[in-house]
């Protein structure tokens, strides 16, 4: 028989898994912050040196706004799952066919202020092309 975990012991108070000292799956489970491996808490952490904190600001880059005058325009694949996509995700409900698709992009650069000459629809990739394309 093994002798009787008292991690366990102490943590799971009238609760017994039969384990060796070693195999302890509830130390095993915990994970620590500062050195990133599991086998013991944050708060139990044998590594001496403090953590590095940040002092300085950190600015993360902007994406540019979709009605800046320098944006270079508006590029989706030319794949029907592919526009359903980006016009969902500027909260469109695509109607139809593909080239319904494009008239509802074509309608969401001119509320957008992009002129309709910097719309490109780019060729699918041969990952997106089906057997009978």
């Amino acid at each position: 028989m093994t002798t009787p975990c008292t991690y366990c012991k102490s943590v799971l108070v009238g609760y017994r898994i039969h384990h060796a000292p070693s195999a302890c799956p509830l130390k095993a489970a915990e994970y620590c912050s500062t050195c990133f491996v599991y086998g013991h808490r944050t708060a139990n952490c044998p590594r001496t040196d403090p953590p590095e904190h940040r002092t300085d600001p950190v600015v993360l880059p902007q994406p540019p706004s979709t009605a800046s005058p320098g944006l270079a325009g508006i590029q989706v694949v030319k794949n029907e799952h592919v526009l359903a996509a980006y016009l969902r995700r500027h909260k469109i409900h695509p109607k139809g066919s593909l080239e319904d698709m494009m008239i509802q992009v074509y309608e969401l650069a001119h509320r957008l202020k992009i002129p309709s000459d910097r719309v490109k629809f780019i060729t699918p990739p041969t990952a997106f092309k089906t057997l009978d394309e």
